[in-house]
């Protein structure tokens, strides 16, 4: 019999955004969505997830 582990995940996306008086940028979170561990190495884990989800991102969380 295969164990199956925890593998869905939460992905946060966050985009960069100016503000309105043009004196900076930050991030601000653009979505939320899920994606699914497919793989793990060491301390790295490799996430597969839809395209719209990470499209035109700044960072992933």
């Amino acid at each position: 019999m295969v164990k199956a582990l925890p593998s869905v995940v939460g992905v946060n996306n966050y985009q960069a955004s100016s503000s309105l008086s043009g004196s900076g940028s930050n991030e601000q979170e653009a979505g939320s969505e899920s994606g699914v561990i497919y793989k793990k190495s060491g301390n790295t884990a490799y996430v597969v997830t839809n395209h719209h989800v990470v499209e035109g991102e700044t960072s992933l969380r």
